[in-house]
């Protein structure tokens, strides 16, 4: 990912994006998903990926127990 950034390569760190909240959330690492998730939503080229996007910050919201949240990202979650 660093390197994407450093050459300016954006294909390669929107996929890095993508990928990360995968490893955290395996993890269980609901603040490192966040972050990458807030990233990513910063990014224009990563916007069109919304559907996981969305999928990633239910999961966050069940995590949080904050289920009204998850339910509006993705019904059926809970």
């Amino acid at each position: 990912m660093d390197i994407a950034e450093e050459i300016g390569n954006t294909t390669l760190l929107v996929r890095c994006l993508a990928l990360l909240p995968f490893v955290f959330r395996q993890r269980g690492q609901v603040e490192e998903v966040q972050a990458v998730i807030t990233r990513a939503l910063a990014m224009p080229e990563a916007r069109n990926k919304s559907l996981l996007s969305k999928g990633i910050r239910a999961w966050i919201g069940w995590r949080d127990s904050n289920l009204v949240e998850a339910e509006v990202l993705w019904p059926g979650i809970t």
